[in-house]
């Protein structure tokens, strides 16, 4: 900073004294001693100047022994005096700007703390962001953890849930071939029964014309009535066995029904158990699916709650930076008015 000091008139008294009158000086040069103009007496134009007249004064005091005291004390006033006035109204305004210099100094020192202060609460409130940034991004993770554990034990279960269903698919697709190998056989012996059935039937008719027959014959001959009638026991006896033979097959039969619908219940059931195991799959998919979209919203959280507290530690940084330069600033303006203060302070005081 640059002090101007401004050139000011002062009054100086002339050295004569019986003259006294005063001195214009405008602060350039050698100030005036004595008058310019003045003569002694007044009304002489060729008469003595004031200089004149305090020569001759001092040559009458030195004349009654007084010249070396009146000539070191003129010499020291001549010097002192006009430097010490000269002084004097340099330092009054000196002290005025050094007054001017330290209110706007007070004034900067009260801006810089005020500046000081908000770089402060800004950095708080940044670091706050921070610590809620960061408190958001563990909360983000943990969700994303948790999610990731549920996702992979709902795939480990859903993988269970398939392998369980695929072995029921398994063994109700063996309990269908036995099922199916079991109907078959018993399809085959129903028919097997129904052919021998059939023919037992056909027996039966062809017994029951020949007894007919040998009836007819036995009317014809008595003879042949004995023969005939054996013949006749026999096919009865044949006759009843085909009987019994159809009723056993008949009882096959119904047991091959029975055992083929108990067969059909249990490959419904199977069915059943196969349609609601592949609807627990699909089940377990789309939680799978709704796990795996909640995943991947915790990682995109975490990512934004990750972003969110750089860009806070970022303010942080900023407000901390202009926290220093405020600060810095405030120590410099703090460190200029101590020294303008210790310059005031050394500056001689005037008598």
């Amino acid at each position: 900073m640059t002090v101007t000091i401004e050139q000011t008139e002062s009054e100086r008294i002339c050295g004569y004294s019986e003259c006294r009158r005063p001195l214009n000086y405008h602060g350039l040069g050698r100030p005036p001693e004595y008058c310019t103009n003045r003569r002694w007496p007044e009304e002489d134009p060729a008469g003595k100047t004031c200089k004149q007249m305090a020569a001759q004064e001092r040559t009458a005091q030195r004349a009654v022994g007084l010249d070396l005291l009146l000539t070191s004390y003129h010499a020291s006033t001549a010097t002192l005096v006009p430097v010490a006035e000269t002084l004097l109204e340099r330092l009054t305004d000196l002290l005025a700007k050094t007054a001017d210099l330290g209110e706007g100094a007070l004034a900067a020192v009260t801006t810089a703390e005020g500046a000081a202060v908000t770089a402060v609460e800004r950095a708080s409130a940044a670091e706050a962001d921070a610590v809620a940034a960061r408190r958001a991004e563990t909360t983000a993770t943990a969700a994303r953890d948790r999610a990731i554990a549920d996702q992979t034990a709902a795939t480990n279960a859903a993988r269970e849930a398939r392998a369980a269903a695929d072995e029921q698919v398994r063994a109700a697709l063996a309990d269908i071939a036995d099922a199916q190998r079991a109907r078959g056989i018993a399809e085959a012996d129903a028919a097997a029964a129904t052919r021998a059935a059939t023919e037992a039937q056909h027996g039966h008719a062809t017994a029951s014309a020949e007894a007919h027959a040998l009836r007819s014959a036995l009317q014809d001959s008595h003879e042949q009535n004995t023969v005939a009638r054996h013949t006749i026991d026999d096919l009865t006896r044949r006759a009843d066995l085909a009987d019994a033979t159809t009723a056993h097959l008949r009882e096959l039969l119904t047991a091959a029904g029975a055992a083929n619908t108990a067969h059909e219940q249990r490959i419904t059931a199977i069915t059943e158990q196969h349609q609601q195991a592949e609807s627990r799959i699909r089940e377990l998919e789309h939680v799978i699916e709704h796990l795996r979209v909640e995943a991947a919203s915790a990682q995109a959280d975490a990512i934004a709650a990750t972003s969110s507290a750089a860009a806070a530690n970022q303010r942080a940084e900023q407000a901390e930076a202009a926290s220093r330069m405020t600060h810095e600033r405030y120590d410099a303006l703090v460190s200029r008015l101590v020294d303008a203060s210790a310059h005031t302070s050394a500056l001689p005081t005037p008598a």
